[in-house]
């Protein structure tokens, strides 16, 4: 070692005996010579004495020390009492800090502010070799940065010091070690490390120092007074499920469902065992059909199952505290329709509604009281009772969907931003549509504030009266709404800002104050307030003094006279407004107490400058970098405004030093979009806030970072950090965060550095997935943005990627802390996954959107079923169409109109228009990008095989006159057999043309009016088709052809006219041909439908039996089987037929199969019937677009041709660069 080992360890126990006794006399701080700051004995006697212990060891072969501690924990002190004992041993100490000057300037001033040392700071290699070849100056502290030790060609310079010559007798520490991150620069710490142990400072443990170091300390956490808490982002429905315990409830219910058939079957088994082999127990559909005849055995079972239900219930009820009832039929409706209309959650949300519901009891103040007199249970839980939405917060994101959703909960917003758009369904929506409690959720939630309060108290005091708990609930704030507690938090701030100038107190010791002693507090300031602020209004000769008192809370002078002056002379004036009790409330400034809310309330209503100030500074969102909101870089805002896809902020010119200080006080609630923050802050709490699984506020090692923010300085308030992830994201810190109680070494071993790793895990496959999206971005922007003359050349295309690779290999090389064979070995395997995934880039490109195999399969049996349902539903309509036309073709004004109409519907499908008018609509689009410039992907687009396809389905089957009477409906001022001509010509041409000639004969713009024009046509053709099935649409869907032609319009289909103007007689045996045709398949398809309600109410009818107690089976069934006949214009004797099929006598798989095609018939038949329009827009919006993906993929793929080869060019590229072996394979090279 470069010093002598009993040295240091004489002066380290002089330095701990000195801390054990300032603890042992409660010495809140101890100070060393003639200091002018303390520091804290209890945090630094841990540090001390366990390097104590470690340099006590001599058969240690190894005396580094990595010191892993928190955020805010005082390192820097540390450092500073290493330099004192090394300075009494007659050593000199070297302390790297990262490179920034600021950093040196802080540690300096606070280590000179705190020990008696002498202090050099050096900023090039010659300074710092000169002060250490100094001999006669002593011991020194000596302060570089890590680049000025590290870098090569300094650190070869240093050697002839450190290592050449007689070795120094020095101490050296490195800060924030960690931060270390390029190889040179490790590998010269490394060196430096062997023959000089130094010791490292670190708030992010990293597992490289772990390897060499030969103890780890890390103190403090493991005895935080911090509350942590992890929220998981769930929707509503999902969210109030938990706390009504629905799964159990389920539960409970089908075991009440199961039960009664079960003890059923054992009945019959043992007295009636005729009857089980008739019927076979197996079979769930030949159990009901034999209660359905047999009275006795279907009382039975309804008697049974009312006795278990009761018997269930009341269990359930007085052990488990579960109401199974009738309320969560409606949850269970809710549930289904959150499969369907699933509302995204949010952590932003989620962390907010937690913050407002969430209640801890921690004793700072202990008494014996009465729990029945609620003065004195109200004057413990004025300091034992604590919630998070109280306190000023940090929150930490970065992502831009939770800073949209924390903008839209600040404004009140019911909104969720999602992926750069707002989500068409409101968060609260659903619960509020069917309000599975009978009442909303805003209502719901702010009951379940007031139980968890009352829950909270009772949990302490579990004797107290429901008269006490209802005078608490009077004095408690427990509306729940965040904007509101948001203003009166910077009210708050400037409350105890005015204090701290009128006493001269800091925060903890105001909180002292009126723990101790509220009523003397009181006087102080009152008598305060006389003497300096008569008539509530400050001296103009002490404006002066509380600016200087403003600055040196770190503010700057301008803000402090022109922003916080004014609003401390209205807080002035609130304080000097009152006097008794209020004023004493005013002085407490309880953050939970209702009634100085609405003392707040009602003074901010008549101080207008204070309110806007309240309302504007509740929240500033800070330290954002370039994103896709066009939010200008690293520039503070208040607000942003979303109006039409557009984000317009409301910008903030505050300078940095005062927003920290806003937050240090108290006075704002910040939204930071770095990393991490890390001003000195008094009290407020954290939260981490993140939507995917590889941000940076998921990696362990920072979260603890994060943690160590809320500094617990003020022992009066209750500290909290919140972690909050999206729904999808794979969590790696909850462990970290649960075992901090952990031995220090098991801790750093056993949980943090296994979870850092597989963060790491996951970081690397993200870089390779980064390193896709490069690519792609590159050759997408390139083609874009290139003239029309040049390509993507070959050469700029490898130097590019050879930079990509490189950056990747640099990335590699860090996360495995430099391990040459580790990188080139997860560099391989990226880039060979990077090279798969771009050879399956035409793939994607054909694949876009579509459902895997297995879900197609499912989607397409679905879609099937239902165009069954709805085209015989609609089959008989035909018929009364032959006969409307005929009925009414000669009352038209314009026959041209009617007879092409007529033509439409006769000779297309819904279906089939509908994706031509999909796929012609993409091949306008894709086409109208090159409408100046490049005919011949115009060209590669409308002579495609796909584009021919759909314009013979669209417009061959009209003839020259329907077309033009099309034409002319669209243009009706214009003459439009050009345009007829022109659309003739160009479809001939299309096929019988070659592109060159193609080329030679129209110009671009001709072209693409020809497209738009067919386009048109084709527009008119599903508006007729939607007209005729009377399908609304929000685009203007009345045909101009089809007006008197609407479907299922009332009709008397026995009057007989005759249609003229064709010359066609209809025969009274014809169109009872017709009348006939349409009673038949009303008949058929009546049978199916009412075959498969039968079988569905079979299947379930005994699930609702169990909520009917009274009525008999047999008069359920009869009411049922009247009503569906009723229901389906048919006899009795069809529902008889349709009983007749005895599918308990079928083999089992066929009995499952018709039961279960049966059962999804009757539902879609309902769903049809309770809600056509969303049936209709199921078959033909959501089901067009599925089945027409493909075709308007492959249109993509046309025109993304060229980026497609130059993909391919890149995927060569990357399949040389794998090849080769070695580093230098990967170095970029220069075009």
């Amino acid at each position: 070692m470069p010093y002598k080992r009993n040295a240091i360890v004489e002066n380290l126990r002089e330095v701990l005996t000195r801390l054990e006794s300032a603890i042992v006399n409660n010495e809140s701080q101890i100070k060393f010579g003639d200091s002018k700051a303390g520091i804290i004995p209890s945090r630094r006697k841990v540090i001390v004495e366990s390097i104590l212990n470690h340099l006590e060891d001599s058969t240690k072969d190894n005396y580094s020390i990595m010191i892993d501690a928190e955020t805010g924990y005082g390192k820097t002190y540390d450092i500073g009492l290493l330099s004192y004992i090394s300075a009494q041993a007659g050593y000199s100490h070297l302390i790297a800090v990262p490179n920034q000057s600021s950093l040196m300037n802080q540690a300096k001033d606070m280590i000179s502010g705190a020990f008696p040392v002498n202090i050099c700071t050096a900023y090039s290699i010659d300074e710092l070799i000169n002060l250490l070849q100094q001999k006669n100056a002593g011991p020194t502290t000596l302060i570089v940065q890590h680049s000025l030790l590290f870098k090569e060609e300094n650190f070869k310079k240093l050697r002839a010091v450190l290592f050449d010559q007689q070795k120094q007798e020095l101490l050296i520490s490195v800060d924030e070690a960690d931060s270390i991150h390029d190889e040179v620069s490790f590998n010269n710490l490394r060196k430096l490390h062997t023959e000089y142990n130094p010791f490292y400072w670190t708030a992010t443990p990293d597992a490289r120092f772990s390897n060499i170091c030969g103890k780890i300390i890390s103190p403090a956490r493991s005895n935080r007074k911090c509350i942590i808490s992890v929220i998981r982002a769930e929707n509503v429905i999902t969210k109030t499920n938990y706390a009504t315990k629905f799964k159990l409830v389920v539960a409970v219910s089908l075991f009440t469902e199961v039960m009664p058939y079960f003890l059923l079957s054992l009945v019959l088994n043992k007295f009636i065992p005729c009857a089980t082999a008739k019927i076979g127990l197996t079979s769930g559909v030949g159990l009901a059909s034999f209660m359905i005849n047999n009275l006795i055995i279907g009382c039975v079972l309804m008697v049974i199952t009312v006795l278990l239900t009761c018997i269930v219930c009341y269990v359930c009820k007085k052990v488990f505290d579960l109401d199974v009832g009738a309320a969560y039929l409606k949850r269970f409706i809710a549930n289904l329709k959150n499969l369907f209309e699933y509302e995204e959650p949010s952590p932003a949300y989620e962390y907010i509604e937690q913050c407002e519901e969430t209640f801890k009891y921690r004793e700072i103040v202990s008494c014996i009281i009465d729990p029945q007199n609620a003065k004195e249970v109200l004057s413990l839980i004025r300091w034992n009772v604590h919630s998070p939405i109280t306190e000023s917060a940090l929150i930490l994101a970065n992502d831009i969907d939770n800073i949209m959703n924390l903008n839209f909960i600040l404004q009140n917003e019911d909104k969720i931003y999602q992926n750069g758009k707002i989500l068409p369904l409101k968060r609260h929506a659903l619960y509020n549509q069917i309000e599975p409690e009978d009442v909303s959720y805003g209502y719901y939630r702010l009951k379940l504030r007031e139980q968890n309060f009352v829950n909270c108290i009772k949990q302490q005091y579990p004797n107290i009266s429901e008269d006490c708990i209802s005078k608490l609930k009077d004095k408690i704030d427990l509306t729940n709404s965040t904007p509101q507690y948001l203003k009166y938090r910077v009210l708050h701030g400037f409350i105890d800002l005015t204090l701290q100038y009128l006493t001269g107190y800091d925060n903890t010791e105001l909180d002292k104050q009126r723990k101790e002693d509220l009523l003397k507090l009181v006087n102080l300031i009152c008598n305060k307030l006389l003497i300096d602020c008569p008539d509530g209004k400050i001296e103009e000769r002490d404006i002066e003094k509380l600016i200087c008192f403003l600055e040196e809370k770190g503010f700057s002078k301008d803000f402090a006279r022109n922003q916080l002056l004014p609003q401390i002379k209205d807080v002035i004036l609130f304080l000097t407004n009152y006097s008794g009790d209020n004023q004493k409330l005013i002085i407490d400034n309880w953050r939970l107490s209702n009634e100085l809310h609405f003392l707040m309330h009602r003074f901010m209503k008549s101080c207008d400058n204070l309110n806007l100030f309240c309302k504007q500074n509740k929240c500033i969102f800070a330290g954002f970098d370039s994103n896709d909101l066009h939010i200008a870089e690293k520039k503070p805002f208040f607000k942003i405004s979303y109006n039409d896809g557009k984000c317009d902020a409301e910008y903030c010119d505050y300078d940095d030093c005062d927003i920290e200080t806003l937050a240090k006080c108290g006075l704002i609630t910040l939204v930071d979009g770095s990393k991490g923050r890390g001003f000195d802050s008094e009290y407020n709490h954290v939260v981490s806030m993140f939507t995917q699984s590889y941000s940076e506020f998921n990696n362990p090692s920072d979260t603890l970072q994060n943690l160590g923010r809320n500094r617990e300085r003020n022992p009066y308030r209750q500290s909290w950090f919140f972690v909050a992830y999206g729904r999808k994201t794979k969590l790696f810190v909850e462990d970290v965060l649960n075992k901090l109680n952990l031995e220090q070494t098991a801790f750093f071993k056993k949980v943090l550095l296994p979870a850092q790793k597989k963060f790491n895990k996951l970081k690397k496959g993200r870089i390779g997935i980064e390193l896709k999206q490069q690519i792609e971005i590159y050759v997408a922007n390139v083609i874009n943005k290139k003239a029309e003359h040049e390509g993507l050349r070959y050469d700029i295309l490898k130097g590019y990627i050879n930079a990509l690779v490189f950056k990747t290999y640099q990335e590699l090389h860090k996360m495995n802390h430099f391990n040459e064979k580790e990188t080139l070995k997860d560099l391989k395997k990226t880039l060979k996954d990077t090279e798969k995934y771009l050879s399956k880039y035409e793939d994607r490109i054909r694949n876009k959107g579509r459902l895997d195999i297995l879900y197609r399969m499912g989607y397409s049996v679905v879609s099937i079923m239902m165009k069954a349902i709805y085209y015989l539903w609609v089959a008989s309509d035909r018929i009364i169409f032959k006969v409307q036309h005929a009925l009414n073709i000669g009352k038209n004004v314009n026959c041209n109109k009617a007879i092409t109409y007529i033509h439409i519907v006769n000779n297309y499908s819904l279906e089939r228009v509908l994706k031509c008018q999909k796929v012609m609509n993409k091949a306008y689009e894709l086409a109208n990008k090159y409408s100046n410039q490049d005919m011949k992907k115009i060209l590669n687009l409308v002579q495609s095989k796909i584009y021919i396809n759909v314009l013979d389905q669209s417009i061959s089957a009209l003839s020259e006159s329907d077309l033009l009477t099309i034409l002319n409906v669209l243009y009706p001022r214009d003459d439009n057999k050009d345009r007829l001509n022109k659309i003739i010509q160009f479809k001939t041409d299309l096929t019988n043309l070659s592109q060159e000639k193609m080329m030679g004969k129209y110009q671009c713009l001709e072209l693409l009016n020809i497209v738009k024009y067919i386009n048109k046509v084709n527009n008119e053709i599903v508006k007729c088709q939607k007209y005729y099935y009377s399908i609304d649409d929000n685009n203007n869907s009345a045909s101009c052809l089809g007006v008197h032609y609407k479907v299922l319009e009332a009709l008397d289909a026995r009057s007989y006219y005759t249609w003229e103007q064709f010359s066609i007689k209809w025969e009274q045996k014809e169109v009872d041909l017709y009348s006939l045709g349409y009673y038949l398949v009303n008949f058929v398809y009546n049978i199916v439908t009412t075959s498969a309600i039968i079988y569905f109410w079979d299947l379930c009818k005994y699930s609702l039996t169990r909520t009917i107690k009274v009525i008999p089976i047999n008069y359920i069934d009869s009411l049922f089987y009247t009503i569906t006949s009723f229901t389906q214009t048919i006899p009795i004797d069809i529902t008889a037929f349709a009983q007749t099929i005895p599918i308990h006598f079928m083999d089992p798989f066929v009995s499952i199969s018709v039961s279960i095609f049966m059962s999804a018939w009757c539902l879609l038949f309902t769903f049809m019937q309770l809600n056509r329009d969303a049936f209709t827009g199921f078959l033909f919006d959501i089901n067009i677009n599925k089945d027409v993906l493909l075709d308007m993929n492959k249109l993509e793929l046309i025109d993304k041709q060229e980026e497609v080869n130059s993909v391919i060019n890149v995927q060569g590229i990357i399949n040389l660069i794998n090849q080769q072996e070695g580093k230098d394979a990967f170095m970029p090279v220069t075009s």
